[in-house]
């Protein structure tokens, strides 16, 4: 049920137990034993798997059903087929039922990316489709129509050079059985620097109506370490010849290590472009911790500059996901930002001063869980294989 704003505002922003349930105003989220679901976790995709209308929620270790009223009655342990290194979800082989694409190792040092069909019932079948013998190493997968036939395509990227070079690999759907044609392999802006992508995102950044890449990552051990957003704009035939990387990193210094999340893309000042931004850790060599949640805006035709650090709360606050990571929590207009962590919410002038904290997790999704109309949080939690879980809180504004 919805408060009104005089509501709101007499009850404030805080934590506060409500007959041992954990409520957190403004947005206002429940959070107990009856919505945690012990042994699913890991990376974290909502989709309507089996065709009822509610949000469902895609683990690492299985899926979870939602009746549309917050809850999972449902839930499948160990469904394959896992997430692998990487994986993405969504209607690949047209038949209408929601998909999963797997990126893992095959063995010998080699990768394999398989099409597991979805059966619209919230289940798997088996591998029918792969391309194995995948050398060098990829990082991270997604899919989406990338050259606007209607047909779902998949992407991925390979982080140093070897028998396919390094950056981005695409596969455009085709007719016939072999499903998707041979590679074709694109820049990243980073070679010859090795790259390790954590997450691809695509959406129109440029707003041509194709679909664009935003990577971000890290340079990988053995060199001074540097979180990186790279953006490659779409042509409209499926090829992104022409990308820009985009430093996210501290100036001045080395660093031992580097941690970038996201990305989150949406207009976060509010002048009608779509802006991107990352959540960001390095570590120097004297042991100096630095965060950042990185800002690059927008120009609307795909261009970008340095990125700023926008304001942020002073303690951890986590980092954004690769899933669905925005939206206005507490209805106030604005749209915040959701962390493993909790909610950043925005202040409408371009800062997220304000953390929700729900407590530290390896990923967050959100989605309207209840139906209700305010999105709602699934939080994984992993402090050991036994302990493995997916929260989920829901958002009573």
């Amino acid at each position: 049920m919805r408060l009104g704003l005089a509501q709101r505002a007499v009850r404030g922003r805080g934590i506060v137990a409500v007959a041992g349930v954990v409520t957190l105003v403004a947005g206002c989220f429940l959070g107990a034993s009856p919505v945690k679901y012990p042994g699913f976790g890991g990376q974290l995709d909502v989709a309507d798997l089996n065709e009822d209308g509610h949000p469902d929620v895609v683990s690492c270790s299985g899926v979870l059903l939602g009746d549309g009223t917050g809850a999972f009655p449902t839930s499948k342990p160990s469904v394959p087929p896992g997430c692998g290194i990487d994986a993405a979800t969504g209607e690949v082989d047209g038949d209408g039922h929601v998909d999963r694409v797997v990126l893992a190792t095959e063995g010998g040092g080699r990768q394999r990316i398989s099409l597991f069909p979805g059966d619209g019932t919230g289940g798997f079948g088996a591998e029918a489709w792969a391309l194995g013998d995948i050398f060098p190493l990829a990082d991270a997968v997604a899919v989406g129509d990338l050259n606007g036939d209607d047909r779902t395509d998949i992407v991925f990227e390979t982080y140093q050079e070897g028998e396919l070079p390094q950056g981005v690999q695409v596969l455009l759907a085709v007719d016939g059985p072999e499903r998707f044609a041979a590679p074709v392999s694109y820049p990243d802006a980073m070679a010859p620097v090795p790259f390790s992508p954590r997450s691809l995102v695509l959406r129109d950044v440029d707003g041509d109506g194709d679909l664009d890449l935003v990577t971000v990552g890290y340079t990988i051990p053995g060199r001074p370490e540097a979180g990186w957003v790279v953006v490659s704009l779409n042509d409209g035939t499926g090829a992104f010849p022409a990308p820009t990387s985009y430093p996210v990193t501290p100036p001045g210094g080395r660093f031992t290590s580097a941690a970038v999340g996201g990305p989150a893309i949406l207009d976060v000042d509010g002048n009608g472009t779509l802006d991107v931004v990352a959540t960001t850790t390095h570590v120097d060599m004297a042991g100096v911790v630095t965060t950042c949640l990185a800002v690059l805006w927008g120009d609307g035709n795909g261009g970008f500059p340095p990125y700023q650090c926008l304001p942020a709360p002073s303690r951890p606050y986590g980092h954004l996901g690769e899933g669905q990571n925005t939206g206005d929590f507490d209805d106030d207009g604005h749209i915040d930002l959701l962390t493993t962590y909790g909610v950043l919410e925005s202040d409408g002038s371009g800062g997220f001063p304000t953390l929700n904290e729900f407590g530290a997790g390896d990923d967050s999704v959100t989605a309207d869980f209840d139906g209700d109309g305010p999105p709602d949080v699934a939080q994984s939690t992993n402090s050991g294989a036994s302990q493995q879980a997916v929260n989920i809180f829901l958002n009573r504004m």
